[in-house]
């Protein structure tokens, strides 16, 4: 058994050619892939996986496959069904409905509330773990992840990471956090791009004005019975209060599944048009098909496309390219580059995990346009995030509901 890419090249439309790469992936290895956002960490994995991402052209090369692969994608969402609960999707790979629970368990997702949960009604780092769990069940040669603890806490990437390792199958991982590479012993590490250092973390602006003031802010969770009647089944959000001040930068932090997600859009539900969210998976805001400048004028029909994706790192010349072209890390530039556009002055921007597809350098250069539209227009900045390495006002941590300043 054997997964291995010989003098690979490949390109999307019009664009630059990536490669050419030469890696070899033997069984019980562990490889991982780094490199900047849009390097092609993505694409090479569907490549070796046996995938064919959209609008790539061959260059170069061969691709050699033996034996049973397993592909934990960047955006859970996309390759789990809606119609199916946590414990089914893990069942419906493996075919036995024991093992799928316990895999699950030994993942963390230990409660009966999210073993019968459906997509829709977990974190964004819950649905990760189905996902590895989905991999894990058909019993892998190899196992090919994309940025697999990129939405978990330390503790949980640890389980997750524990998880893959003992599998005993070769692993292949694409991550921006490298330190993932050490956790799994990786004997190897195939750099994409260069190693950029992205110079200092931007300054924190001057807070300001008050922009948000918010109290009593609670969510249930509810069940729905066969005739579709809601009934309440215990709060994820109860009773919290949120201040923040126009040019700061708050960090929200957390397990996977504390209900962070949940109490960002209770804070976008109590500021209509005065708050945007960014979503977890970019994907989910950005439509397929859709062209950059078209995402960009329906957030605001006078906004200068070319400026609004140079601020953020792209070429102005992407602005007729389809979301479906970009890299997730690149999506999610777009859609943080969208909400900065639709803001007023004084709104608030909520960034879900936006960050934790980038490398550093993109991650200080995102940061940096946030900053200085904070200062410009006197905009406050919530970020959850599970890996901050950026500088902040001040931190909140949630957990099981409860905010702890």
């Amino acid at each position: 058994m054997k997964l291995s890419a010989s003098d690979l090249s490949f390109r999307y439309a019009a664009g630059v050619p990536m490669g050419p790469w030469t890696l070899h992936v033997g069984p019980g290895e562990r490889v991982g892939i780094a490199g900047e956002s849009g390097s092609g960490k993505t694409s090479l994995l569907e490549l070796l996986a046996g995938l064919r991402p959209v609008g790539i052209e061959m260059l170069t090369g061969t691709v050699e496959r033996q034996g049973r692969i397993a592909y934990v994608c960047q955006e859970a969402s996309n390759s789990l069904s809606p119609y199916l609960t946590a414990l089914d999707q893990v069942d419906a790979f493996g075919g036995d409905r024991q093992a799928a629970e316990a895999s699950l368990r030994a993942l963390g997702l230990d409660s009966t509330r999210l073993l019968a949960a459906y997509p829709c009604q977990m974190s964004g780092g819950e649905r990760q773990r189905v996902q590895v769990a989905q991999a894990l069940a058909v019993r892998p040669d190899f196992v090919l992840a994309d940025e697999p603890v990129a939405n978990l806490d330390g503790e949980t990437a640890d389980v997750v990471l524990q998880a893959l390792g003992e599998s005993g199958a070769g692993l292949l991982i694409a991550s921006h956090q490298e330190e993932a590479f050490a956790r799994l012993g990786c004997e190897t590490v195939v750099r994409l791009s260069p190693r950029e250092d992205g110079g200092e973390w931007p300054e924190l602006a001057a807070p300001g004005e008050l922009v948000a003031d918010l109290g009593g802010l609670s969510h249930a969770h509810r069940q729905r019975d066969f005739w579709m009647r809601e009934s309440p089944t215990g709060f994820a959000i109860e009773g919290a209060s949120f201040q923040i001040r126009g040019g700061e930068m708050v960090a929200l932090s957390g397990p996977s599944g504390a209900g962070k997600t949940t109490f960002a859009k209770c804070i976008a539900k109590a500021m209509p048009g005065r708050a945007q969210i960014v979503a977890q998976e970019p994907s989910g805001s950005l439509h397929p098909r859709q062209r950059l400048d078209e995402a960009i004028r329906e957030a605001k029909a006078t906004a200068d496309v070319g400026g609004t994706l140079e601020r953020v790192g792209l070429p102005a010349g992407w602005a007729g390219r389809r979301a479906s072209e970009l890299s997730e890390g690149q999506r999610a530039r777009v859609a943080i580059a969208r909400a900065l556009v639709a803001l007023p002055t004084g709104g608030l921007l909520i960034l879900d995990e936006s960050l934790a597809g980038l490398d550093e350098p993109t991650e200080r250069m995102v940061l940096r346009a946030i900053g200085l539209e904070q200062r410009r227009r006197g905009l406050a900045c919530l970020v959850i995030s599970h890996a901050r390495r950026f500088p902040v006002h001040r931190t909140l941590t949630m957990r099981a509901g409860r905010l702890i300043p």
